[in-house]
């Protein structure tokens, strides 16, 4: 076990460190500068740098008619002195119409030598496989990325979760079971402590102990004395044989005897005779009545939702009376289904994600003064726990982005306040 703790620690200093490496999570805007291609994409690139070489994942999404798209590709590159160039290697997994494979883009890293850093030069291209009249050309653009240290923010990592990838980046390998053993020492802790409350309320539930009462005083009796005495009064109060009024003898009749000798004879002759059960014919049968079938009761939304911790992911001010939510499954689409709660009210109760958009729109009414909380109820986990997906808050001309993860124990909450003007 101290081996393993030894290990992973190095691994997280080496991951924490990585200013001087590649290492890490990479997150920023991809963006085309062609006018006529999608724009301003969430972009993020897991890397790895071992011995002169670099592999990860990386993953870009944008909206298009209602629709969340993604693509999650293989990259993998090799350093050259200050520079790395870092290209697609093959689709993991996309829910894009159409793809051309043959179109990879290449990222360029370069080294800071100056504070020993790596940065992305802001630029990307592809290779030139692109034909238009008959000539090759490539596209390019721009990618604003940094580095991204709070791995829970990661919208890739989920991702390969669903897929069972994520054990294939080393350092968030090596940080999921640093929490890991960070959680079983809280659970350890916890558990001793209620332990301990425990103890010390059964201490103090105890009685105090009572003194010992004076012995009874005994006394001295005849063995025999008692039980002789009642045996005497027990016979005396009997009464006397003499003294019992005599009863007469019963007679029976000479008729009835006889009726009595001949019963059992004639329980001896009777015989049962079984009964043909009734015909019924084909026409009745069909004129019966068809027995009701009741259906199965509609399953209650969000039956467990204050026996689940709420976890606050976000806080947004809103300045409209009206608010646009748009549920979206950002990954695989497995079966996720959730209920949205607002101040404890179901207001969309059982919705299955999917790539295109579950619209509805939020009134803001006297009742809420300004402010809700916004509760996200995991209904199930899909095919690939935990339930993952997101939100889109429009707000007049503006949008918020919502990332949730929700288990069977954990939901997730959003909070919203009114801007003061």
């Amino acid at each position: 076990m101290k081996k393993l703790s030894f290990l992973i620690a190095i691994l997280l200093l080496s991951y924490c460190g990585f200013s001087q490496s590649l290492t890490g999570l990479w997150n920023g805007t991809f963006t085309n500068d062609s006018t006529t291609l999608r724009a301003d994409q969430p972009f993020e690139i897991a890397l790895t740098e071992y011995r002169g070489k670099v592999y990860g994942y990386s993953r870009r999404e944008f909206i298009k008619n209602d629709t969340l798209y993604y693509v999650l590709k293989r990259v993998k590159g090799k350093i050259n002195d200050d520079i790395c160039e870092v290209t697609e290697d093959e689709f993991i997994s996309h829910n894009l119409p159409t793809i051309d494979k043959g179109v990879k883009i290449t990222y360029t890293f370069r080294f800071n030598k100056n504070d020993s850093s790596w940065s992305l030069d802001g630029r990307w291209k592809t290779n030139r496989v692109v034909k238009r009249k008959y000539e090759y050309y490539s596209l390019t653009g721009k990618v604003g990325m940094i580095v991204e240290k709070d791995l829970s923010k990661s919208k890739l990592f989920p991702h390969l979760a669903e897929l069972k990838l994520d054990d294939d980046v080393p350092f968030y390998a090596a940080h999921k079971k640093q929490q890991k053993i960070e959680e079983e020492q809280r659970n350890i802790a916890a558990s001793r402590k209620q332990q301990e409350s425990k103890q010390t309320d059964i201490a103090k539930a105890q009685p105090k102990k009572k003194e010992d009462p004076a012995p009874a005083k005994t006394e001295i009796t005849t063995p025999g004395l008692k039980t002789d005495i009642a045996k005497t009064n027990t016979e005396n109060n009997k009464p006397k044989e003499k003294d019992q009024p005599k009863q007469d003898p019963v007679v029976t009749p000479a008729k009835d005897v006889a009726k009595k000798n001949t019963e059992p004879e004639k329980k001896k002759e009777d015989v049962t005779i079984k009964k043909d059960p009734p015909v019924v014919s084909p026409d009745a049968t069909a004129a019966r009545p068809k027995e009701k079938t009741e259906l199965p009761p509609k399953p209650i939304a969000a039956v467990n939702v204050e026996k689940r911790k709420s976890e606050t992911v976000q806080f947004i001010e809103f300045k409209s009376d009206s608010l646009i939510l748009a549920l979206y499954d950002n990954g695989e689409i497995d079966g996720d289904t959730v209920s949205i709660l607002i101040n404890g009210e179901v207001v969309m109760p059982r919705q299955g994600l999917k790539a295109s958009a579950i619209k509805k729109t939020i009134y803001i009414t006297p009742a809420m003064q300004d402010s809700f909380t916004l509760v996200l109820y995991a209904e199930n986990l899909g095919l690939y726990p935990p339930n993952t997906g997101l939100i889109i808050v429009r707000d007049g001309e503006e949008s918020y982005q919502v990332r949730f993860s929700a288990d069977l124990q954990k939901n997730v909450a959003v909070m919203f306040r009114r801007k003061k003007k």
